[in-house]
């Protein structure tokens, strides 16, 4: 859009709706337009920074070294991802995909690596405007996680978990409380809706306790009813934002 001043017109031709709504609102969001429709014109991401994602688009994950772990997780509000972000390279070739809200791969050869992400603009009469966020980082750990965070009841929050691809296809979540769930689809920890307690989930890589091919990550989650100022993390790998989408049963992202 050129600079200058805009209107809205808001109309409705239904005219027999209004004899039973008393108020209608009208609201707008400004979002950033990024013209990177092509893996020439690909945005650079910066690493352990979320993107908001408002149009499908190519993004750059930067110059890589062969054998590096890279972690990229899309987060989709709670939701089903749907589409695919595919992964290519320097070249245009796809080298992997996924649908799932955390994944991992290893550079095969050194070079400049690209994103393909899809855009999923979500409107609520009770919300805010959300959309598709993307991130990356890289890593050289077998599996971990935050080690602990506070929770309202019934709360779902994106949890950031880091894995090596080895683990990827095997990668487990196990819980004291069958009510305390990690969606390895969405990648979202949703805390029981009891007023409060706590209790551990553990994340591995399948292999029973004590095997020695076990390797395993453990996060201590409390909850309760108390209003709490924000989420509490302890431990986390680099730093993380909240937003607030609702009260009881809502869903944050961090």
């Amino acid at each position: 859009m050129e600079p200058g001043t805009y209107y809205l017109l808001a109309k409705c031709n239904l005219s027999q709706y209004f004899t039973r709504v008393k108020k209608l609102n009208i609201c707008y969001k400004l979002v950033s337009h990024l013209n990177n429709n092509t893996i020439a014109t690909a945005s650079p991401l910066k690493e352990r920074e979320w993107q908001d994602v408002w149009q499908d688009g190519y993004f750059s994950i930067g110059a890589r070294k062969a054998g590096e772990v890279v972690q990229i997780q899309h987060d989709e509000g709670g939701d089903r991802l749907g589409k695919y972000t595919v992964i290519y390279n320097a070249d245009g070739q796809s080298i992997a995909s996924t649908d799932n809200g955390s994944y991992s791969f290893r550079i095969p050869t050194d070079g400049v690596y690209y994103l393909k992400v899809p855009a999923s603009v979500k409107f609520s009469e009770n919300e805010p405007t959300r959309t598709t966020r993307v991130r990356y980082y890289t890593h050289n750990d077998k599996i971990g996680a935050a080690e602990s965070i506070a929770m309202r009841p019934n709360e779902s929050v994106f949890l950031d978990l880091w894995f090596s691809p080895e683990i990827r296809n095997s990668l487990k979540a196990e819980s004291e409380d069958e009510a305390l769930t990690y969606d390895l689809e969405t990648g979202y920890l949703t805390a029981p809706n009891t007023p409060e307690g706590s209790a551990d989930i553990v994340f591995s890589n399948g292999y029973s306790e004590g095997s020695q091919y076990r390797a395993e990550a453990v996060v201590h989650i409390s909850w309760s009813e108390k209003l709490l100022s924000d989420i509490s993390i302890s431990n986390a790998p680099q730093s993380l934002t909240r937003r607030q989408l609702g009260n009881a049963g809502s869903k944050c992202r961090l």
